[in-house]
């Protein structure tokens, strides 16, 4: 029972890292704008929540039961280590890329990591930052705060507010935001056998659904930007459309060739989302550009979705034989 429910959060992050990949390679080609409205409710406002659903699968795994020195040794192990790790790998592969195409080495301007943590050479890392403060925030709220951890999340949704849209030091904004997803997954757990009904799924899909074509909603959970919509409407479709992706992990049949793919990108999605923006940024798509100046939209997300694949299963099985710290099941 225990590794059919790990099954269903491993499905999740499959389709949320699929989804980033499309997002990343739509934005390398120039179809959408980091930070830009977009007119009316396109697939990348539509789903616009994929960050979301990570923090919500953290809380739902979080445990207090450990000493402090214990918690964030092991926040250390499995977000810190990579971090530090990704980050030289990013910072090898875009110096490369600059040697070669410019004579020179590039400039990492190390000033650019100050807003999210995520450095130039490899910008997705912010994410390894926020989750790691997220969960020692609300280690310390859960054991100082005690009855009073709903009251300290709550302030943290009124602070993000304030936050949204202005400049920030390691993302403090998503910070503020993600330890409210987080706080959802921790009550996601306690509640399960209450809230998975097929009733709440179709009831969390028009409310989101509802939201996201009458109202459309985009935010860059990277630094908490409102590119569109309103912050609690956000918020309120936000958490519906991870409800819902919740539901349906339940409810969708994994035992299929797509469906052990979605869990097997899931259970190894640590490595593909650490590595895939330099490889993307400084290696496939120069080379694309370089023999394909005309190529069209579908055929650069096609061509980049396969050469990230394909790295990415190369990648994983050399660091599972080598360096396996780095390969997180869960």
């Amino acid at each position: 029972m225990a590794e059919n429910r790990i099954s269903h959060f491993d499905w999740i992050r499959g389709c949320m890292i699929l989804w980033m990949l499309v997002y990343h390679i739509s934005l390398n080609y120039g179809l959408i704008k980091f930070g830009v409205a977009e007119d009316g409710p396109s697939a990348f406002t539509l789903m616009s929540f994929f960050m979301a659903p990570f923090y919500v699968i953290s809380g739902y795994f979080f445990s207090n039961k450990y000493d402090w020195k214990f918690f964030v040794k092991n926040k250390v192990r499995k977000l810190f280590i990579p971090y530090c790790t990704f980050t030289i790998f990013g910072v090898i592969i875009f110096e490369t890329y600059c040697l070669i195409t410019n004579g020179h080495w590039g400039s990492l301007q190390l000033r650019e990591a100050i807003p999210t943590g995520g450095f130039r050479a490899n910008t997705p890392l912010w994410f390894f930052v926020s989750l790691f403060f997220c969960n020692i925030i609300y280690y310390s709220l859960t054991k100082l705060g005690r009855g009073f951890t709903h009251l300290f999340v709550l302030i943290c949704v009124v602070l993000a507010f304030f936050t949204h849209n202005k400049p920030q030091f390691l993302g403090y904004g998503n910070i503020l935001l993600g330890i409210t997803f987080l706080h959802l997954g921790y009550y996601l757990n306690k509640y399960k056998d209450i809230i998975n009904i097929p009733y709440l799924t179709i009831f969390t899909l028009s409310i989101s659904l509802s939201i996201a074509i009458i109202a459309p909603q985009r935010l860059e959970f990277v630094r908490n930007i409102l590119v569109q919509g309103h912050y609690i409407l956000n918020y309120i479709y936000t958490i519906s459309a991870c409800l819902f992706i919740w539901g349906i992990s339940q409810m969708w049949k994994h035992n299929n060739i797509i469906g052990r793919f979605l869990i097997y990108l899931g259970r190894n999605s640590l490595v593909i989302f650490a590595f895939h923006r330099p490889v993307l940024n400084w290696i496939i798509e120069p080379i694309i550009r370089f023999l394909y100046p005309h190529i069209t939209y579908f055929q650069f997300l096609i061509i980049c979705l396969i050469c990230l694949l394909l790295s990415y299963l190369l990648l994983n099985k050399l660091l599972k034989k080598y360096l396996p710290v780095l390969v997180a099941a869960k």
